[in-house]
């Protein structure tokens, strides 16, 4: 595999973070001359080193996206870091066995055990089982009422 080099910043080496929990990430990204980001018009999802066509989070087109180059020091989104994708996989065997996941509009997220009434009434509601994964967002949450 070959880089095309950046006119200026050669191979454009940049940092990566955990796009979980915006922590340190353990990779380098040899950026090239892709060193950009792209932002979809539609839903402001940003592709780094550009997209062609589709954004690939909402699916609509691309055309007309903010394009910019990326500052020398800018960190870029990689893998999830190891106590991101512990927690992930904790979630998932809890979803699994009959819990839900769920987000609140404050950006919190978490699960909740099948032992809590309101995941036996979100998946009887929405008729599904375990182990097929079901969510629910709220207006309020924990960490909104330590806000309060």
């Amino acid at each position: 595999m070959s880089i095309k080099l950046h006119p200026k910043k050669g191979l454009a080496p940049h940092l990566t973070f955990c796009p979980r929990c915006h922590k340190e990430g353990q990779e380098i990204v040899l950026m090239g001359a892709k060193n950009f980001v792209s932002i979809c018009p539609s839903c402001q999802g940003r592709h780094f080193g550009g997209s062609q066509g589709k954004c690939h989070f909402c699916g609509d087109s691309m055309y007309g996206a903010q394009r910019r180059e990326l500052d020398d020091f800018e960190r870029i989104p990689g893998e999830l870091c190891l106590s991101c994708q512990q927690e992930e996989k904790k979630h998932r065997e809890i979803v699994e066995a009959g819990g839900i996941y769920w987000k609140c509009k404050c950006g919190a997220f978490g699960v909740m055990t099948k032992e809590y009434p309101l995941a036996a009434k979100v998946r009887e509601a929405a008729n599904v089982s375990a182990p097929n994964p079901i969510g629910l967002e709220v207006e309020n949450c924990p960490s909104c009422e330590k806000k309060a």
